[in-house]
């Protein structure tokens, strides 16, 4: 730029001299310009000027000969032309040293923005490791108020100090059951995740041509993935919400609630791969029993296996079409957009299981896990929940038609296997189908005191060694909607209430992890039992076989109970006794649920 300045300054010294006196004599030219005198025509010292070249693209000559005004002019226009170039190369040398100076501005902006952050992230390192450092000292001060709270615990019931299924808090019950769905989550963990030690996990799960299976629950205290005990779970967790969403209101969790299901259907969605393509289960039990840890460590493979058209799987598919149109239902006023999704996938669903039908354990080896013995009774429940979802006559005539297929003794139970307990009650209470109200008294009434199922000495029906109190909760939960439905309602719910409060602490100890007197404090659960300042977490004295309490509180987890004389082993070992799982939970949660409404709203037996 100065020199382009200093060649417009020589080129107007010349042009001045020019002006004044014709032919240049004795011009003071600039130090960069050279001056040479020669003979010209007319005996007159004429000047060869001589200008530098600022720019090889101006061409500017390198000698000017000045002779008559004709000259003058001609070197009067070339200048202007040049004095023109040289202010454009000028002014966007100047343009391009502004753009510099306002980008050296903003970096150095940015550095300091920078150096800010880093200052800031090492400060809150050093936050969080003083912190850690403060909790690892309340553990262990915790850790040792549970053990003496436990013993004085364990003193008060040899005293006979037990507590009455009058004084439950079914709100806390609710709240911390929905807190153990949320410590069974796979995948990618929301900011709102409320489980602290637990965090994602199992990113990587897909099915054979690479689709995204991550995602869903865990089943229970192991790290598969099943579809068909998940379906249940799902649609025995909307049923109680939509028949008792003031109880969800009142208590604050209709929106865990929601998110709960949400956890469901986006990974069922996920699943249904194609129009007649479901991937039923993610991980082989084999591999996955022999691994005890977080799910955050898993390095093990983790296949996927699909039911379809050449291998179906009516059961699990049929449950869970019955699933998204239950929980279809439960968004219908909160996500109208979300329902009609739910509806779709629903709807397509059945028509895969109803087209195609087969026994999905038949056609996947691996799922030997949950072996099913039958899907008609998934397919009329499905029927019945989508004619509940969108009032298509058709699917109620389905159902009804489909109805003499069943079988029409007593169920085992309501479970992940058997759901005629559940399409019972739902046509009855759709349309008053007179057998399906005298089945399912005849169902409930087996369960009943001085009937067919034993009973231990302090109030339990049992039904089966592995896991009684899931059995006892499901069908406290069908009791209570058949009460509801006007079938012995004074008699099914005081047994309800006194099943669920056995389980909640009236013999002096609860069953449910976190919650009540002496609750479980060794689960048969993985995460529960690890934590990351446990690094040698595994088969040894740190994890499965460790004598101490889970480091980790698996709260509102309800465990499999005790046997028929009241026994119960609080240890990790026992899985028949302290495993705990989707299913589990299900039918607990949704009695607890009916509970807390008729608690709210003062109704027999809350007298």
């Amino acid at each position: 730029m100065a020199v382009s300045r200093l060649y417009l300054a020589s080129v107007l010294l010349l042009f001045v001299h020019v002006r004044a006196g014709g032919v240049l004599k004795g011009v003071k030219a600039c130090e960069d310009c050279t001056r040479t005198c020669q003979n010209g025509p007319n005996g007159d010292c004429a000047y060869l000027f001589t200008a530098p070249k600022i720019d090889p693209a101006l061409q500017c000559p390198a000698e000017v000969n000045v002779y008559t005004q004709g000259q003058v002019d001609e070197l009067d226009y070339r200048f202007a032309s040049y004095r023109e170039k040289v202010e454009e190369q000028s002014a966007y040398i100047l343009r391009r040293h502004e753009n510099y100076l306002e980008r050296e501005s903003k970096l150095l902006e940015i550095d300091r923005q920078l150096r800010e952050q880093q200052r800031n992230y090492y400060k809150t390192i050093v936050s969080l490791q003083r912190r850690e450092s403060e909790l690892q000292a309340q553990k262990g001060d915790l850790m040792n108020e549970i053990y003496r709270l436990r013993t004085e615990l364990e003193e008060l019931r040899n005293q006979g100090c037990n507590a009455t299924s009058e004084e439950y808090d079914y709100t806390e019950v609710l709240y911390k059951s929905l807190l153990f769905y949320e410590a069974q989550r796979s995948g990618n963990l929301t900011d709102e995740n409320r489980v602290a030690w637990r965090g994602d996990s199992a990113l990587d799960d897909k099915g054979d041509k690479g689709e995204d299976l991550s995602g869903g629950y865990y089943d229970a205290g192991d790290h598969l993935k099943l579809g068909h005990p998940a379906a249940y779970a799902a649609v025995t967790l909307a049923w109680g919400f939509i028949e008792y969403r003031e109880a969800y209101d009142i208590s604050g969790q209709v929106k865990y609630m929601l998110d709960c299901l949400r956890w469901f259907a986006d990974f069922f969605i996920k699943c249904h791969t194609a129009e007649n393509e479901f991937y039923v289960q993610v991980g082989d039990i084999l591999p996955d029993h022999q691994y005890w840890g977080p799910p955050e460590d898993m390095t093990m493979a983790r296949p996927a296996y699909f039911v379809n058209e050449t291998n179906p799987g009516s059961d699990c598919v049929g449950g869970t079409a019955a699933a998204m149109a239950a929980m279809a239902v439960a968004f219908k006023d909160y996500d109208p957009d979300y329902s009609d999704i739910l509806i779709r996938e629903a709807k397509s669903l059945f028509r895969f299981a109803d087209t195609y039908r087969g026994i999905y354990s038949n056609s996947v080896a691996q799922a030997s896990v949950y072996e099913s013995r039958g899907y008609k009774d998934e397919l009329v429940f499905a029927a019945l929940w989508i004619y509940h979802a969108t009032e298509e006559q058709s699917y109620l005539d389905y159902a009804l038609d489909m109805y003499s297929e069943l079988p029409q003794g007593r169920p085992y139970a309501y479970g992940w296997d058997e759901k005629l307990a559940g399409v019972r009650v739902l046509l009855w209470k759709f349309v008053k189908h007179e057998p399906s109200e005298s089945k399912t008294r005849a169902f409930i009434d087996n369960w009943l005191p001085g009937k067919r199922l034993s009973y231990s000495p302090q109030g339990m029906v049992f039904r089966d060694s592995w896991g009684p109190l899931r059995y006892s909760s499901a069908t406290a939960f069908i009791a209570l909607l058949a009460a509801d439905y006007g079938i012995k309602t004074d008699e099914y719910r005081e047994w309800a209430k006194g099943q669920i409060g056995y389980i909640l602490g009236d013999t002096g100890r609860s069953y449910v992890c976190g919650y009540g007197v002496n609750p479980p404090l060794k689960p048969h659960h993985r995460a529960g039992s690890c934590t990351y300042s446990r690094p040698r977490c595994g088969w040894g004295q740190y994890g499965f076989n460790s004598p101490d309490p889970n480091p980790n509180i698996l709260y509102g987890a309800l465990v499999g109970g005790p046997d028929l004389n009241d026994v119960f082993k609080d240890d990790r070992k026992d899985y028949a006794q302290g495993e705990v799982a989707l299913d589990f939970n299900a039918g607990f949660q949704s009695a607890i649920a009916g509970l807390l409404q008729l608690q709210m709203k003062g109704i027999y037996p809350f007298k």
